[in-house]
């Protein structure tokens, strides 16, 4: 599965008001958006126990179908694995990917339906694609650093703020710092050259204010399983939480991620039968023939995947994704309460690719009708290889606030 992105440069303000109550709401059920769920306890009531297996996977018994994974859960599993991997064995949940390390992302759905259907947020804020809804699950949060995460499975909580056609919310909520100084450092090794380091700083709580924080660093590195390539996640995560006593609180997350995987070369049946499990992209490149006069074509350099477009290092998938969050809550008696969480989603991403591209293709013609010689070899009568990745560039903007609270 690739990550393949439209070719969109765009700047957007998203501002969500579930209610025209100006500052004030009245107390009501909290579900898996509001502010008032930034804790490190999820608390389910009825007549029955919740079913559980020893905090690995929660069933929530509500009105509608939501399960919950948490911290339990986490530790036993790969450190890189992304947040799709995490809730994979939740009922209705399926995510198929090429990759076991979850540094690139893969196909999620819930009870078949796609990625692009469902809503995916961070402490509440959304970060499905604005193009195309698309969600990437290699490119959020650490496991680490992720309190639980909610599914609710062919249903949205009430406050969801996602733009997308919702047949489903998966709703990563991010730790608390601790209250107390604590320093972790993990270091995993495996095979395909596997290896990840996680470094975690909390100073616990400082001064009269008592605010807490913490800082995490990641880097996940392997080889690709077949074929020739990489691949790399580089991170870094930061929270600051301040109590102002009671429920009320202001915090504000930060998450940087640094992708450069290769792609995996999605072929046919045919291919696969005829080359077996190793056919990938091709290793190695064959320098174009350039004869003036002569319609020269782009190599075929025996490769099993064709020609010198498909090459495997011009097939990378770089991507830098950013968000920054601000969560706040203010209890103001008689029932009522304030939140306000602004946020700023950040992506730059290159899809990578080659084009066999005529000299006289029409992309290069434009207004002046003329073709170009691509080459250098005096005539237009050529196909070269063009690199042409899929560039995508997003910034968006969120408010979120006036919010039913317990």
């Amino acid at each position: 599965m690739t990550n393949h992105r439209s070719a969109l440069s765009r700047t957007r303000l998203h501002v969500l008001i579930p209610a025209l109550a100006g500052s004030l709401f009245a107390y009501s059920a909290a579900l898996a958006q509001s502010t008032a769920t930034q804790a490190t306890e999820v608390v389910v009531t009825g007549k029955r126990a919740a079913r559980s297996t020893d905090g690995l996977a929660t069933q929530v018994q509500e009105a509608k179908d939501e399960s919950i994974v948490n911290q339990t859960f986490f530790k036993t599993q790969v450190g890189s694995e992304n947040f799709a991997q995490l809730i994979n064995m939740l009922p209705g949940v399926t995510y198929s990917s090429e990759d076991p390390t979850g540094i690139t992302s893969g196909d999620l759905r819930i009870h078949g339906i796609d990625g692009a259907h469902l809503g995916v947020t961070i402490d509440g804020d959304p970060v499905n694609d604005t193009g195309n809804y698309a969600i990437y699950p290699g490119e959020y949060l650490p496991a680490e650093l992720t309190d639980h995460i909610n599914v609710n499975i062919g249903a949205t909580s009430v406050d969801s703020p996602t733009a997308s056609a919702v047949g489903g919310t998966v709703d990563i909520v991010s730790k608390k710092p601790s209250v107390t100084p604590q320093t972790t450092l993990k270091l995993t090794g495996g095979d395909y050259d596997y290896f990840r380091a996680y470094g975690e700083v909390d100073p616990g709580a400082i001064g009269p204010t008592g605010a807490t924080s913490y800082i995490g660093v990641n880097y996940d590195h392997a080889e690709k399983w077949k074929g020739a390539g990489d691949l790399l996640r580089e991170g870094v995560d930061g929270k600051v939480y301040q109590p102002l006593g009671g429920r009320d609180f202001i915090s504000v997350a930060a998450d940087y991620i640094y992708e450069a995987p290769i792609f995996y070369y999605s072929g046919s049946r045919a291919q696969l039968a005829q080359y077996g499990d190793n056919f990938d992209y091709n290793t190695t490149w064959v320098a174009p023939t350039v004869t003036p006069g002569k319609a020269d074509g782009v190599p075929a350099n025996g490769g099993q995947a064709g020609s010198d477009t498909n090459f495997y290092e011009i097939h990378p998938n770089p991507v830098q994704f950013g968000q920054v969050r601000g969560a706040s809550l203010f209890d103001l008696g008689h029932g009522l309460a304030f939140t306000f969480d602004p946020s700023f989603f950040y992506t730059l991403a290159n899809g990578g690719g080659a084009t066999a591209l005529s000299e006289c293709d029409p992309r290069l013609k434009g207004s002046t009708g003329h073709c170009v010689d691509l080459n250098g070899d005096g005539d237009t009568l050529d196909t070269v290889a063009v690199y042409s990745p899929s560039n995508t560039e997003t910034h968006r903007y969120g408010v979120i606030t006036v919010k039913p609270v317990r």
